[in-house]
C-alpha cells in the first residue's frame, strides 16, 4: 500500500508543481505582463479565444483550447469575425 501511495504522489508531482506557475500569469488580451511590459504570448492569446467563445455561450478554456489545435480551429472559425480574436486567428478571414 505504501508503494501504490508513493507512486500516486509521484504521479501528481508535475501537475501541481506546474499549476502556480499558471496561476501567476497576468494577461491582458493576448499579451502576458511582464515586469509591467506587455509581451505577446501564445498562452494569453489562448485564453483571450476562450474568453471571446464564451462570452457567445460557448464552454471552452483556454486549456482546451492550447491542448488540441482542432477545438482551437473550430472556435476560430466561430469567432473568426470577432476583431479581439484576429491575432490569434488570422487565417479565420479566408
Amino acid at each position: 500500500m505504501k508503494v501504490f501511495t508513493a507512486v500516486m504522489m509521484l504521479g501528481l508531482l508535475p501537475a501541481t508543481a506546474a499549476t502556480p506557475a499558471l496561476a501567476n500569469i497576468s494577461c491582458d488580451g493576448d499579451f502576458q505582463i511582464v515586469d509591467g511590459r506587455e509581451i505577446a504570448t501564445p498562452f494569453c492569446a489562448d485564453r483571450a479565444l476562450a474568453r471571446a467563445a464564451q462570452r457567445d455561450g460557448d464552454k471552452v478554456s483556454g486549456r482546451e483550447i492550447r491542448d488540441n489545435p482542432g477545438l482551437k480551429a473550430e472556435v476560430c472559425r466561430f469567432e473568426g469575425s470577432n476583431p479581439e480574436v484576429s491575432t490569434t486567428c488570422p487565417d479565420s478571414e479566408d
